[in-house]
């Protein structure tokens, strides 16, 4: 049920463990929104710290966790702005 498809999501963040995965080593844009209550802003801005490549960090104020369908606008600039 839905409850077992939660656990084995949440069961794959928990096997990760920081020190098994290397850094970034591409150009990288985080685009994190503000509202977003599985994510704080202390980790969304922790994130840089694993990329060894350019790095920019975007906040889209009232936005939560889906970014994509919440800010579509939004992510589409970014991204132009990045491959531009």
């Amino acid at each position: 049920g839905n409850r077992d498809a939660l656990t084995a999501a949440l069961n794959w963040y928990r096997a990760m463990r920081r020190s098994d995965l290397p850094d970034v080593t591409v150009p990288t844009t985080y685009v994190w929104g503000e509202e977003d209550m599985a994510i704080g802003r202390t980790a969304a801005e922790s994130c840089a710290a694993r990329v060894a490549a350019d790095y920019r960090f975007v906040a889209l104020p009232g936005v939560g966790h889906w970014v994509p369908e919440q800010a579509a606008d939004a992510v589409a600039e970014e991204i132009l702005a990045r491959v531009g």
